[in-house]
C-alpha cells in the first residue's frame, strides 16, 4: 500500500549536501536565545523552539536516521506536551522502528491533540492496513477522506480502495479508486487496480484505457506487465504482449507472474 508520506511535502533526497543544509538550517534555529516576550500569555521562543526541534527531528528522518530523530521529538514534547505535529512524527519514528505499540499510541495522542487530524487519520489507517487491521484502517481513512478540506483526501481513498480489496469488497474499491480520481487524475494505483477489475468485469475498453493512464504515471511492475500481456491479447496486440512479455522475463524472472504468462503461452500452444 502506497501509503501518504506523513511527512507532507517533504521528499526524500539522497544527496548529503542537501541534508546538511537542511540539518545545518535546522540547528541554526536551535542556538538562537531564549526571548521571554509573550504574546498572548505565551512564550514565542517555546513556539520556536518546538517547530525548531520537529524540523529536526523531520530532517533526520528524511536523511535515513530515524533513531537519532526521537531526542528532538522528547525536547519538542517537554516545551509543548500537546503538540499534536511532534506526537505524529514520533509515531512515523516508532514505525519505522517497528514499535508498533508506542507508534499506535503515538497516532492516538497525535489525533487526540490536532485540531485538524485529517493527515493523522490518513496516515494512522496506513500503519492499520500494514498491521492486517482493515476494517480499522478503513475507520481512519474515511474520517480523513470525509474532510471536504483535506488537500490530500484523493490519496485516502486511493487509500480505502486498497483496503477494500483486501476485504474482497470489489464494488467498494471501485467506488473508492473512482472518487480518488474524480478528486486528483494523478493516482497510477488507482488507475492500474480499476483496469485490473475491469478486465475482470470483462470491460475491456474501459481496462485498456484505464491501463494506459497508469503507464503514463508510473514505471511497470511485474502484475502491470502481466495485466498488459492480457489486455493486449484481448485486442489482438500479438507484438505488444510479446513486448510486454520479453520485460517480464528480463525484469522479473522466478515471479509469480511470469509463471503465469509462461502458462498463458501453454494454453495457447
Amino acid at each position: 500500500m502506497a501509503a501518504v508520506n506523513p511527512m507532507g511535502a517533504m521528499v526524500t533526497n539522497n544527496k548529503r549536501t542537501t541534508n546538511n543544509v537542511l540539518l545545518g538550517c535546522v540547528l541554526l534555529l536551535l542556538q538562537v536565545g531564549c526571548v521571554t516576550t509573550t504574546q498572548n500569555g505565551k512564550k514565542i521562543d517555546e513556539d520556536k523552539v518546538v517547530a525548531a526541534q520537529i524540523g529536526l527531528a523531520k530532517a533526520y528522518i528524511q536523511s535515513g536516521k530515524a533513531g537519532q530523530a526521537r531526542p528532538p521529538l522528547e525536547k519538542a514534547l517537554e516545551y509543548d506536551s500537546r503538540s499534536g505535529e511532534a506526537y505524529s512524527v514520533l509515531a512515523m519514528v516508532n514505525q519505522l522502528e517497528g514499535e508498533n505499540e508506542l507508534a499506535e499510541k503515538s497516532f492516538r495522542k497525535a489525533i487526540s491533540y490536532s485540531d485538524e487530524p485529517s493527515d493523522v487519520h490518513n496516515n494512522y489507517g496506513a500503519f492499520l492496513y500494514a498491521q492486517g487491521r482493515y476494517e480499522e484502517a478503513l475507520e481512519q481513512l474515511d474520517k480523513a477522506a470525509s474532510n471536504v478540506y483535506y488537500p490530500k483526501r484523493s490519496y485516502s481513498y486511493q487509500n480505502m480502495g486498497l483496503v477494500a480489496l483486501k476485504l474482497g469488497k470489489k464494488t467498494e474499491a471501485q467506488h473508492y479508486f473512482e472518487k480518488g480520481l474524480r478528486l486528483n487524475k494523478r493516482l497510477p494505483r488507482a488507475y492500474f487496480e480499476l483496469a485490473e477489475i475491469f478486465f475482470q468485469q470483462k470491460k475491456y475498453t474501459q481496462a485498456k484505457e484505464h491501463y494506459e493512464q497508469f503507464k503514463k504515471l508510473s514505471r511497470q511492475n511485474a502484475r502491470s506487465l502481466l495485466l498488459g500481456v492480457q489486455i493486449a491479447k484481448v485486442f489482438q496486440d500479438n507484438d505488444v504482449a510479446a513486448s510486454y512479455g520479453l520485460m517480464l522475463k528480463k525484469m522479473y524472472p522466478g515471479s509469480e507472474e511470469l509463471k503465469q504468462y509462461q502458462g498463458l503461452l501453454s494454453n495457447e500452444e
